[in-house]
């Protein structure tokens, strides 16, 4: 009996060393690779509220759809004004990128900007939602790089290679008035290069009349209006 009590406890032992390394193991086996992340929120030392005329805004520590967030209150006090929370960034982009975070808000009917400032402070990119309806619920707001615009400033380099600081804004659009939003989980990755050329499309058809077979009508000799495939 005692034999098989200490093959039992040795076995248990062995048990619980084998769970405490699966979870010591998961949050490495969970975070995707290529993924950066750029803020957990835990820390808003570095952040600031900014405002418009006339427009009030604080930011404030709130609870993320997992860890913290970060919590812009505003009240836009029926201006066209706006009203942001910023952080100086350091970082340089990928040629090919994807921003993301998690994104809810007690709002009404707004635009919703997030801006990327290079070192001169003059020059800005933006991905601008007009009259975004803020969900209620966590969202992943997802950022690919062909959906950041040139905003304005003096440079004819058109294509941001560095950040050094990050905004997100919230403008005067068709509700005005006052709430809060929360961002939460602030990440980039890098994704694979964009094709800069892609394979003529193929075209099949049971029959054709003559002079208009497949292989004439995509870019080729015949590909008129007249022609008829069938």
């Amino acid at each position: 009996m005692t034999m098989r009590a200490g093959a039992l406890a040795r076995r248990l032992c062995v048990l619980a060393i084998a769970w405490l390394a699966f979870i010591a193991a998961a949050p490495c086996a969970a975070q995707s690779p290529g993924i950066a992340v750029l803020d957990r929120f835990d820390d808003l030392a570095l952040w600031h509220a900014s405002a418009s005329d006339g427009v009030r805004a604080s930011i404030h520590a709130g609870r993320g759809l997992t860890g913290l967030a970060l919590r812009l209150d505003f009240d836009l006090a029926g201006t066209a004004g706006y009203a942001l929370a910023a952080r100086p960034l350091s970082l340089d982009l990928p040629d090919n990128y994807e921003l993301a975070f998690d994104l809810r808000g007690t709002a009404l009917v707004n635009d919703f900007q997030v801006k990327l400032v290079d070192d001169s402070g003059e020059n800005v990119w933006w991905y601008r939602r007009q009259n975004f309806e803020f969900p209620r619920q966590w969202e992943h707001i997802s950022i690919k790089q062909r959906q950041v615009d040139f905003a304005w400033g003096p440079t004819q380099q058109r294509t941001l290679r560095h950040v050094a600081r990050i905004e997100f804004v919230v403008a005067a659009g068709a509700g005005g008035g006052a709430g809060s939003i929360y961002i939460s989980g602030l990440t980039l990755r890098e994704r694979p290069p964009q094709p800069t050329s892609w394979d003529a499309p193929a075209v099949e058809a049971s029959s054709s009349l003559p002079g208009g077979e497949p292989s004439r009508r995509v870019g080729g000799q015949g590909a008129g209006h007249g022609d008829d495939v069938l």
